[in-house]
């Protein structure tokens, strides 16, 4: 039987950062390998945590433990470099709104998938770590048990491939783990997200720094090249004409992998 490695799978958010105190504080053990998948489009404020917090922090207790930035533009196969937002067959990969109907509907999307899983599981195999080797780290809390319990029927967790820390190792919702950055004495961990994501919401959208949001404006113009009809925002207008002050529905974007803010 192969030798299983355990894999942090790192997302940058407000969990994985509590991850990250629970190795310091050796409530979880220190993981083989800690990555973390770089789309391309990750908000600046990811790195910059990531960077000045988390990894100086890391290395602290051991310079291997710190977070490896895995690029999907390098990683990716051969017809996803990571940043095509369509597939070979033409298919978007993000979840967009669209209106091509008469009426706003919702795609899904499996672009953390792409962008995200395959990329680190080929990085990995140029470490030597078969997928069928490596035991991935994810960061639902217990709080989030819609995600937790469809992780748990998976076939990665039958075969023993998925671990969940916050679930099974150290129990801790959101707010836990919010409390535990704070004790560390760092501050306020930002929420991962690409700085396109159609998931986001209306305030996320007003953080973006002015060339993020610039970004997000022009990706949508050359999105809807291909495709008229796609919009990043639930108005279905262009992005530099939405009025984000307006309050916004709480459960009208909502990532349903969760991949992505972990």
């Amino acid at each position: 039987m192969k030798e299983k490695f355990q894999i942090w799978s790192c997302g940058g958010g407000v969990q994985s950062c509590a991850i990250a105190a629970l190795i310091i504080q050796e409530r979880l053990p220190r993981p083989f390998l800690s990555v973390i998948a770089d789309t391309g489009r990750e908000c600046q404020s990811t790195w910059d945590y990531l960077n000045e917090v988390i990894n100086p922090a890391l290395d602290k207790v051991d310079h291997c433990l710190r977070v490896i930035r895995v690029s999907a533009a390098e990683w990716g196969y051969y017809h996803n470099t990571g940043h095509e937002v369509f597939n070979a067959q033409g298919t978007l990969k993000i979840p967009i709104y669209t209106n091509e109907s008469g009426q706003v509907a919702k795609f899904s999307g499996y672009c953390s998938s792409d962008w995200k899983q395959e990329p680190i599981d080929r990085w990995l195999r140029a470490q030597g770590v078969e997928k069928n080797q490596a035991v991935k780290w994810l960061g639902y809390g217990k709080d989030e048990q819609k995600r937790w319990a469809r992780a748990l029927t998976s076939k990665e967790y039958y075969l023993g491939l998925l671990r969940l820390p916050l679930v099974q190792d150290v129990p801790m919702n959101r707010h836990e783990c919010q409390s535990l950055i704070k004790s560390m004495g760092w501050p306020k961990a930002p929420k991962s997200r690409c700085w396109m994501c159609p998931n986001q919401r209306d305030e996320e959208w007003l953080e973006l720094t002015t060339e993020e949001f610039a970004a997000a404006v022009e990706f949508e113009r050359e999105m809807q090249k291909r495709d008229p009809n796609a919009w990043l925002h639930k108005s279905c207008k262009p992005l530099d004409q939405v009025d984000f002050t307006r309050p916004s529905d709480l459960f009208s974007e909502m990532c349903q992998t969760g991949g992505c803010f972990t």
